[in-house]
C-alpha cells in the first residue's frame, strides 16, 4: 500500500500530537525522560524505539545507530534493562538524533546498512534482522551488543 494522505481538523490534530510520546528532539527532552517513557515496556528495544507514541522522533537508521552506541541488543525489551542502561540508551539517542540534525540527516553509520561488514569498534560482522509487524530492519554488531 502506498502513501496515505488524511486529513485531520484541529481536534483531531491536538489528540494526534497528545498520543505521541516525548519529543526525543525537543529542548526539554532529557535522556531520564527517555529512559522513563521506555522502562518496562514489553516489546524488544528494535521495535520499542520506533514506536511514537512512547517516544517520537526516532527512525529506523537512529534506531539502529543508538542501540549501538548504547551497547543494547534490539531484542532486548525494555522491561529486561536496568534503570543505568535505559539513561545511557536515552543519551544514545539525544547524541544520535543531535548528530544526526547537525549534519542534515548525513552522518558516518557505524552499523545501519553495514550487514556483512566488519564492526570498526571489533572486527565482528555486522547483522541484520527484521523486527515487527512491519518487519523493518535492524542493524547491530552482535559482539559490542549481545544478548541477554
Amino acid at each position: 500500500m502506498g502513501q496515505v494522505l488524511r486529513v485531520l481538523d484541529a481536534a483531531q490534530t491536538r489528540a494526534l500530537i497528545n498520543s505521541l510520546g516525548p519529543d526525543v528532539m525537543s529542548e526539554d527532552c532529557t535522556e531520564q525522560d527517555i529512559a522513563g517513557a521506555i522502562s518496562q515496556q514489553p516489546k524488544p528495544l528494535g521495535e520499542l524505539l520506533l514506536d511514537q507514541a512512547v517516544i517520537s522522533g526516532v527512525g529506523n537508521v537512529a534506531k539502529s545507530e543508538s542501540l549501538f552506541l548504547a551497547g543494547l541488543h534490539p531484542e532486548t525489551t525494555a522491561a529486561d534493562l536496568p534503570d543505568e542502561s535505559l539513561v545511557r540508551l536515552g543519551r544514545a539517542i539525544i547524541q544520535v538524533m543531535g548528530d544526526s540534525y547537525s549534519c542534515g540527516g548525513r552522518w558516518t553509520h557505524r552499523v545501519y546498512r553495514m550487514a556483512g561488514k566488519h564492526c570498526f569498534e571489533c572486527g565482528t560482522r555486522i547483522i541484520m534482522i527484521r523486527q515487527g509487524k512491519q518487519k523493518r530492519s535492524t542493524y547491530f554488531c552482535p559482539r559490542c551488543q549481545p544478548k541477554g
